[in-house]
């Protein structure tokens, strides 16, 4: 007869919400480790073990809002288990295979898209105040910080999130997930002296002084007598700051001296964006948003928020495909996460998408203009509440773009209408926000602004397309990355789905055929010709604008005959 598997430490956290932690579990992937390779899985698991900790960060999630919470938090309480939960097996799991890494990124975004919509259009200032504090002390840009501490901190900022938890609650409880983070670490490393010990004491200190409640006396139960080993090793032991070397001073033009000013200081976090804005780009985006001003009769300065916003969604975007890619170049240089880590530079997207979307307050200075209305001054850019909402759905609708994308990897029986949906979220989506939002900000009607969405999303259809064909047609030198990343990543792209109409089989063959099949049926020149009736509608919606539409136009024709 079997002994009984060893309650883990952490089990008085756990057990009194058992029944809501094994609800959130059910949306996770059945576990296929054995049970006797993790010491501290909960008994009674009838799917398999779960791995070490499974259960604690969802716990924590749950106490939380609950014990400290101020409205109802079940349903966003659910998904914060859930994605604390999911984080936590792929610490300990990583993803053995691109099948199962798809599994988790696309589940993972479909979650994370159902929470970020709600707390951006109703709790925009209490996401702004746990992201606040998440990244202030301690500080993900500038010190080390152990993975467990990490941990602990997402948890309770999910359970602050879905309960509306008061800030010096929140402030107490973080000091109590560091501290017993860092204990969790000197168990593990095998140094369970007075650091550890000191750890375990502070921990206590911060919930001392918070209101008395069941959530409270769970949270003190699990430090006494405290953390046990993991049992297995992780995939991600941290946060590691990385010092990226900084860039000469040089003169910017005023786009690029206000793609940096939301970004102060020299921490690793406002390095690495410097780092990522010295590295080019096009400036597509923004340059549509100053020139939809102009179309409209304004003066560009009064845009350059709308540009500014558009550019790092876009590069934050960028920094997460060529994770999800492993990819090596990005505009002619290594990857971000090539020359840092991949935990550095997920958080440095995460950190940009934060500050564009959330640092700006309604009262903050704004971008002004001189007189001629051309030369914008240099403080933080500032977007207006109407265009930090419709910049919050764009943010959302590129995820759930890239999360349907990922579905469909490998997906030969995809359709050209699914495409042109996953192209109109990931892509054309920001491509129309940047138009609109650039004439909004130059006070355009609403019927000027429709316009402007026109162009920007038929642009975004013609802009996808060719990007399709360049990944197939293109050389390296030219667009500043490896040719075939679609086809490496399982991609299911605009010329592969014409070739099938062509010849039904050619997608059954081996990479080298199918490329061969794209040249001679003559794909690139008939996906052209697609992106070219994409690029008239655009250009026909902006009949009718008062103001100067040239620019416009211009680059809508750059983006077609581009060949990088």
């Amino acid at each position: 007869m079997s002994a009984l598997p060893t309650l883990p430490w952490f089990h008085p956290l756990v057990e009194p919400v058992r029944h809501r932690v094994d609800a959130a579990w059910r949306w996770l992937p059945p576990d296929s480790i054995p049970r006797e390779m993790h010491p501290d899985s909960s008994p009674g698991d009838s799917d398999g073990a779960r791995g070490p900790r499974a259960g604690f960060g969802g716990a924590v999630v749950i106490h939380v809002a609950r014990g400290w919470g101020t409205r109802r938090w079940q349903e966003a309480g659910r998904v914060g288990v859930a994605l604390v939960e999911a984080c936590n097996q792929q610490v300990f799991r990583g993803a053995p295979d691109p099948a199962a890494r798809t599994w988790w990124l696309t589940t993972d975004l479909r979650r994370a898209h159902a929470v970020c919509r709600a707390a951006v259009r109703r709790d925009e200032a209490l996401l702004r105040r746990v992201v606040d504090r998440v990244l202030g002390a301690p500080n993900l840009g500038a010190e080390p910080v152990p993975e467990a501490v990490v941990f602990l901190r997402a948890a309770v900022a999910a359970g602050v999130l879905a309960g509306a938890v008061p800030d010096s609650v929140h402030s107490a409880l973080d000091r109590w997930a560091t501290a017993l983070g860092l204990a969790m670490e000197h168990t593990e490393a095998g140094t369970p002296g007075p650091a550890r010990a000191d750890a375990l004491e502070e921990a206590a200190r911060a919930l001392a002084g918070l209101p008395d409640c069941d959530a409270k006396e769970r949270l003190a139960a699990v430090l006494v007598p405290g953390p046990t080993a993991l049992g297995l090793p992780r995939a991600f032991h941290g946060w590691a700051p990385f010092a990226l070397p900084t860039e000469p001073m040089r003169e910017r033009a005023p786009l690029e001296q206000a793609l940096i000013a939301p970004f102060p200081g020299d921490g690793p976090l406002p390095r690495a964006a410097t780092w990522l804005a010295a590295h080019g780009g096009k400036r597509l985006r923004a340059r549509i948003a100053l020139a939809a001003a102009r179309a409209v009769g304004g003066p560009e300065g009064s845009a350059l928020p709308v540009a500014v916003a558009a550019e790092w969604a876009h590069t934050a975007s960028l920094v997460l495909d060529d994770i999800v890619d492993e990819a090596e170049l990005r505009r002619g240089a290594p990857a971000l996460h090539r020359v840092t880590s991949v935990p550095f530079a997920a958080g440095v997207a995460g950190w940009l998408l934060a500050r564009t979307l959330l640092s700006a307050s309604e009262d903050a200075a704004a971008v002004g203009t001189d007189a001629s209305g051309a030369a914008p001054t240099l403080s933080p850019p500032t977007l207006s509440p109407p265009t930090r909402a419709a910049l919050g759905d764009t943010l959302l609708a590129l995820a759930e773009g890239q999360r349907a994308e990922l579905a469909c990897a490998g997906k030969l029986t995809m359709g050209l209408d699914e495409w042109y949906e996953i192209a109109s979220a990931k892509t054309a989506r920001l491509f129309a926000f940047a138009a609109t939002n650039g004439g909004a900000a130059a006070g355009g009607t609403r019927r000027q602004q429709k316009a402007l969405g026109r162009y920007g999303q038929e642009l975004g259809l013609a802009f996808q397309i060719v990007d399709d064909v360049l990944d197939y047609v293109g050389e390296e030198a030219a667009l500043g990355k490896r040719p075939g990343q679609d086809q490496r990543a399982g991609r299911v792209t605009f010329p592969l789905l014409l070739l099938r109409e062509l010849d039904p089989g050619a997608l059954d063959h081996a990479p080298d055929a199918v490329l061969a099949a794209l040249h001679a049926h003559g794909i690139a020149g008939l996906c052209r010709a697609r992106a070219q009736t994409h690029l008239e509608r655009a250009v026909a919606a902006l009949a009718g604008l008062p103001g100067d539409t040239s620019e416009l136009i211009a680059l809508a024709t750059r983006c077609v005959e581009r060949r990088a």
